[in-house]
C-alpha cells in the first residue's frame, strides 16, 4: 500500500464532469461497497462480518447498508460542480 499512499486524494466534486457531465451513481455506490476496485482502498479481502459471525436480522441490515450507500452517493451527487 505504501505506492498508493502517495496518491493525491481525488477531487470528487468533479466526479461528474469526468464521466461526460453525468453523474455516476452506480460507479461510486460500487466503489463504496467494494464491487470497483481502487488501488488506494486495497483489495477486497476482507470479510463481511455480519456473514461471518451472523446477525439476528441480516436481511434488514443488508438492507439499512445499502440506504446508507445510496445517502452517500446521492450527497455526493449534491456536491458536483459544473
Amino acid at each position: 500500500m505504501a505506492a498508493a499512499i502517495g496518491i493525491p486524494v481525488p477531487d470528487l466534486t468533479g466526479l461528474a464532469a469526468r464521466h461526460g457531465g453525468q453523474f455516476p451513481r452506480a460507479y461510486v455506490i460500487d466503489v463504496i461497497v467494494g464491487r470497483q476496485e481502487v488501488p488506494a482502498h486495497g483489495t477486497c479481502e476482507m470479510p463481511v462480518w455480519s456473514e461471518r459471525f451472523g446477525t439476528g436480522s441480516g436481511l434488514v441490515a443488508s438492507f439499512y447498508a445499502r440506504r446508507r450507500d445510496e445517502l452517500v452517493a446521492d450527497h455526493l451527487a449534491t456536491l458536483q460542480r459544473d
